[in-house]
């Protein structure tokens, strides 16, 4: 996160949040680190495999993430994981 930015970021976040639980590809948790303000980290659970290749496709997604980009470094840690149940 470039420094100042975190209220920007929320609000870009929250968008694209929203836009991809209105379109059904899935739903995000975002958390924020408590030892680094400015590091965030959000956790996409996608409806299907499917659904998630179907955004790489999407104009408004990608119009949401270039803004992103702006004010914000992404790194992605893991793009496709199962949960395990216990």
């Amino acid at each position: 996160m470039f420094p100042g930015k975190e209220a920007e970021f929320e609000t870009l976040a929250g968008q694209l949040f929203e836009l991809i639980r209105r379109k059904d590809y899935g739903t995000d948790r975002l958390l924020r680190s408590l030892r680094q303000s400015n590091l965030y980290y959000d956790i996409r659970d996608w409806a299907s495999q499917e659904t998630a290749e179907q955004s790489q496709g999407d104009p408004e997604l990608h119009a949401l993430r270039a803004r992103l980009a702006g004010i914000c470094k992404v790194t992605e840690v893991i793009n496709a994981a199962r949960e395990v149940s216990l």
